[in-house]
């Protein structure tokens, strides 16, 4: 059994309370899923990473253009959900074990990504990060969906932690939805002016 999906399991068989939430986890043969079950978990740690981050060196920036675009909308709609208490998001979201090579440069540049936004001073540090990604469904409705990730931490005491939030696939792969391929470099150039922060939809959730 995929070891990912193994150690879930585990976690969930160690303890039977009910849990506040829950995330799809999906189980992959070759690119076909062939298993969807909920993963029920107990608490979403944001740890400061609803915010916003420009790492020019990297070529990565989770800022947003305009707080009256579709991507804040979706992102505030998101956060109110974790926010909640007895919120299932596995009809939006789905869970996948980062299936990229730990020698690959791609997985290198993304665990430098996550060290600098988490001020960790050594990227070998950095726990197992798994992706929550959006749904077929709504790739299929609004194509800013596409780009969005969730990189998250799954600990044992069921506590799901953010470590970083991707907007326009640029943390990996770089995939545009307008071309249908994959292109860091215009990816970033598209969206490297952007100066918007999304912690601001942070703090107007909680005030309400």
């Amino acid at each position: 059994m995929n070891t990912f999906q193994s150690r879930l399991d585990k976690i969930e068989k160690s303890n039977n309370n009910c849990f506040k939430h829950t995330i799809n986890k999906i189980t992959r043969k070759g690119s076909e899923i062939i298993d969807n079950k909920p993963f029920h978990f107990e608490k979403f740690e944001f740890n400061g990473n609803w915010h916003s981050n420009h790492i020019s060196e990297e070529k990565f920036t989770n800022f947003l253009r305009s707080y009256e675009g579709n991507i804040n909308f979706i992102l505030k709609d998101l956060f109110q959900k974790l926010y909640d208490d007895n919120y299932s998001i596995w009809d939006d979201f789905q869970l996948e074990e980062n299936c990229y090579s730990e020698i690959s440069q791609e997985t290198k540049r993304l665990k430098r990504i996550i060290a600098e936004v988490n001020n960790l001073n050594r990227v070998a540090i950095i726990p197992e990060i798994n992706e929550l990604i959006p749904v077929k469904r709504l790739k299929d409705k609004k194509k800013q969906y596409k780009g969005i990730r969730l990189f998250v931490n799954i600990r044992e005491n069921r506590y799901v932690d953010l470590y970083l939030i991707d907007l326009y696939h640029l943390a990996i792969n770089a995939y545009s939805s307008d071309t249908g391929s994959y292109n860091l470099d215009r990816n970033y150039n598209s969206n490297k002016d952007c100066n918007k922060c999304i912690s601001k939809i942070a703090d107007e959730c909680i005030k309400n």
